[in-house]
């Protein structure tokens, strides 16, 4: 205001955030595999909290691990500090912007197993989000994101080569593979199934791929095989989050599958007036 003039610069500037983090390193002792597991799952949701609160979407996910140096005492001076420790950390990026808890945590797990430390050791865990961009900026929402993930369509080759349809034939299908409920399905022939269901996890979930998977698990539901169909969703959720480096699940089915959990959900709550399946995961977790 220099000579009674008025200067219209903005003193209370916005500047966009680079990256949304959760940090702990205060009471972090854990004795298996699974409580880091859970403890990652915490994590990624309360991220996902902090990203839908801000309006943004991540593209990259930072682990950070303290771990207890080598000449540290296990117990340390303060009252489940951390103490004197090794720092660790590895980054990813991620396919697409997302926003979602389950992609972000699946990255983190995969990013630890990597990282193998000795679980006992662990003193401090931080999760960071980075390369940041507004939602609406790259038209993102959750809806939108798990239905085009969930439905991805090839692109249709131009020169398409003409097939030569053989002549039909009647086979009798064996009794194993009738289209009698479910539950007519042995605990052999069961196992089977789960062993067909697995390896679509392997593959980018595609159109028809999801639809034959849904059809199963509604099935299912429509006949009351719900202990299956409980069974039959924990298996998926288990290869889904699976720590083993073997694991060679498709992202793209967390987006599937948590949409099929949810319907299978709504209609469990139209058909029985509760909810089973995230219960069931719940308890699992």
């Amino acid at each position: 205001m220099c000579r009674g003039d008025v200067d219209e610069k903005d003193f209370v500037t916005s500047n966009i955030r680079k990256s949304i983090s959760c940090d702990i390193n205060y009471g972090i002792r854990f004795t298996k595999k699974s409580e880091v597991s859970h403890f990652l799952h915490v994590i990624g949701q309360e991220l996902e909290k902090k990203l839908k609160q801000a309006k943004m979407v991540t593209s990259s996910v930072s682990l950070k691990l303290l771990i207890r140096s080598p000449d540290a005492p296990i117990e340390t001076e303060k009252y489940l500090g951390h103490g004197k420790c090794d720092v660790l950390s590895k980054s990813a990026p991620l396919g697409h912007p997302t926003g979602c808890s389950q992609v972000i945590t699946t990255i983190v797990l995969k990013l630890f197993a990597s990282m193998n430390p000795v679980i006992s050791d662990l003193r401090g865990i931080g999760v960071q989000c980075g390369r940041l961009a507004l939602m609406k900026d790259v038209g993102y929402s959750v809806k939108s994101e798990a239905i085009s993930r969930m439905f991805r369509v090839r692109e249709k080759k131009k020169d398409q080569k003409k097939v030569v349809q053989a002549p039909e034939t009647r086979e009798d299908l064996p009794m194993a593979f009738s289209t009698r409920p479910p539950s007519f399905f042995g605990e052999c022939n069961m196992a089977k199934v789960k062993e067909e269901l697995i390896k679509y996890l392997n593959n980018e979930p595609q159109e028809d791929t999801v639809a034959v998977v849904t059809d199963f698990l509604f099935y299912l539901l429509r006949d009351g095989c719900l202990s299956t169909l409980i069974s039959i969703c924990l298996m998926f959720h288990r290869e889904l989050f699976s720590l083993d480096e073997e694991n060679s699940t498709d992202p793209g089915w967390l987006f599937a599958m948590d949409f099929i959990f949810d319907s299978l959900d709504e209609k469990c709550r139209k058909m029985y007036g509760a909810v089973m399946i995230r219960p069931a995961i719940q308890r699992l977790s």
